[in-house]
């Protein structure tokens, strides 16, 4: 609470005379009666005279609390919590730009889906120890398209299609040379009498997201068709 009297002059006002302030966000003057100001200044949070308005208060507080940062993948300006930057290396505006920036990085995409692979290969070895599951094999369909999860007790492929093959993230001919090789994987598979199962991880920003829609994908569909297969 800034005060544009002295305490004595204070002294001398009314109960409801009005006591002129300056707004700590803005600058501008603006008037309490002296009763709140007594109650101000006896430490009651709920009578705390900084700001002249609401409005004041909360752009106080966002300026304080927030900053500035560039979108990591457009470079738009955007606001974003200070503690919220201690957490995260990188910083964007939208999910549409974190998307671009994490699949236009091929270690970052390719780091993120090896890891989902791992984690599926494990829930299934952890429930059918007898099954042997391989990855990224190559040898099974006749073009040497590559598979990312094969089970050959079973004749059964897994495949974890990120945002590449959804979007243009590389460019129109670039996705419609991915869609081109999925339709192939799936027409040579039915070939050569290969189940193809298809999960769409794409939308998926974190690991941690990833792994609960495996965990779920798992339990309800792959876990059932497993035990179906191999009886």
């Amino acid at each position: 609470m800034k005060m544009l009297i002295s305490l004595e002059e204070l002294s001398t006002y009314k109960s409801r005379h009005p006591v002129p302030l300056r707004c700590e966000n803005c600058n501008i003057t603006f008037y309490k009666p002296k009763n709140d100001i007594l109650t101000s200044l006896k430490g009651n949070s709920q009578f705390a005279l900084r700001f002249c308005s609401l409005k004041c208060s909360y752009e106080k507080r966002t300026k304080e609390n927030h900053i500035e940062i560039a979108c990591e993948n457009c470079n738009k300006l955007v606001i974003k919590q200070k503690s919220w930057l201690r957490k995260n290396k990188y910083n964007f505006c939208s999910r549409s730009c974190s998307a671009t920036y994490q699949n236009t990085h091929s270690t970052l995409g390719n780091i993120r889906k090896s890891k989902a692979e791992t984690y599926l290969s494990e829930l299934i070895r952890r429930d059918f120890e007898h099954l042997e599951v391989r990855g990224n094999v190559r040898d099974i369909l006749p073009s040497g398209l590559e598979l990312d999860l094969y089970l050959p007790l079973l004749n059964l492929a897994i495949e974890l299609n990120g945002p590449l093959h959804f979007f243009p993230i590389h460019g129109q001919s670039k996705l419609d040379s991915i869609r081109d090789k999925d339709i192939k994987k799936q027409v040579e598979a039915q070939t050569i009498g290969c189940n193809l199962i298809v999960l769409d991880i794409s939308h998926f920003k974190y690991l941690k997201e990833t792994k609960t829609f495996l965990d779920y994908e798992y339990k309800e569909r792959l876990k059932p068709i497993l035990e179906m297969i191999g009886k």
